[in-house]
C-alpha cells in the first residue's frame, strides 16, 4: 500500500495517461525546458488520443508561462496597449469558421466577460497550418 511521502497524496492517485511535468524549481522560463518538454511530448507513446496519419496533432501541447515579450510585439502590431507583465490573462477561443456563427460566439463572450467585471484587450487571429487535413 503507498503511503504519504513529501506532497504526493495516495489517495489522489489516477490513471493518466500521456501526462509528463518537466519545470524549473524557481519558476526561471528556459529555451531549455521548452525544448525538453517538447521532446517528451513527441517520445510519449500513448497521449489519450493519437493522430492516425502521424501528421495531424492530435490536440496534445504544453502549457508554458505568458511568453509576454511576445504577446507585447503581437498586441503592438494591433494596435492594442498591452498592460504590464502579469497583470492579464490569455484565452484560446476556437470560433466556428461560419462568419455570422463567429459573431454570435464573439458577442456572447464578450457580454460575459463584461458581466462577470473583466476588460476585454482584443481578439489575434492565429496562424494555423491545415496543410495537412
Amino acid at each position: 500500500m503507498n503511503k504519504r511521502f513529501g506532497m504526493y497524496l495516495p489517495e489522489m492517485e489516477h490513471d493518466a495517461c500521456g501526462i509528463g511535468f518537466i519545470s524549473h524549481l524557481k519558476a526561471k522560463p528556459s529555451n531549455k525546458i521548452i525544448t525538453r518538454a517538447l521532446t517528451m511530448l513527441e517520445n510519449m507513446e500513448h497521449r489519450g488520443g493519437q493522430s492516425v496519419d502521424e501528421k495531424s496533432g492530435d490536440g496534445a501541447g504544453i502549457l508554458i508561462q505568458l511568453p509576454h515579450s511576445f504577446f507585447e510585439k503581437q498586441s503592438h502590431k494591433l494596435g492594442i496597449e498591452l498592460p504590464a507583465k502579469g497583470k492579464y490573462g490569455v484565452g484560446m477561443v476556437f470560433f466556428p469558421s461560419d462568419k455570422f456563427k463567429r459573431q454570435q460566439c464573439r458577442n456572447i463572450l464578450n457580454e460575459y466577460i463584461n458581466k462577470v467585471g473583466l476588460s476585454l484587450l482584443g481578439y489575434r487571429d492565429v496562424p494555423v497550418d491545415n496543410s495537412t487535413l
